[in-house]
C-alpha cells in the first residue's frame, strides 16, 4: 500500500524516485520490503500557525495532514 513520509529536512535522493528494499529484523525471520521514496513537495506549517492566529481564513490541509501522519 501507499504511506507518506514527512521529513524535517530534505532527503539526499534530490526529486528523483529512489527504490530499495528494505530488511527489518523479525522474530525467527527477518522481513524484506520494497519501498519508493518520491519527493512531492514542502509542507509549510508557518500557514498552519498564521491560520490558527487568526490571519487567515481557512487552515491548510496539507499541513494538517502532514501533522495527523506525524503524531500517528
Amino acid at each position: 500500500g501507499k504511506r507518506n513520509m514527512y521529513t524535517a529536512h530534505p532527503l539526499p535522493i534530490g526529486r528523483d524516485r529512489v527504490d530499495m528494499e528494505v530488511t527489518l529484523p523479525g522474530e525467527g525471520k527477518d522481513q524484506t520490503f520494497k519501498v519508493s521514496v518520491q519527493w512531492v513537495s514542502v509542507v509549510s506549517l508557518q500557514l498552519l500557525l498564521e491560520a490558527l492566529a487568526g490571519h487567515l481564513n481557512e487552515v491548510p490541509d496539507d499541513s494538517v495532514q502532514a501533522l495527523d501522519v506525524i503524531t500517528r
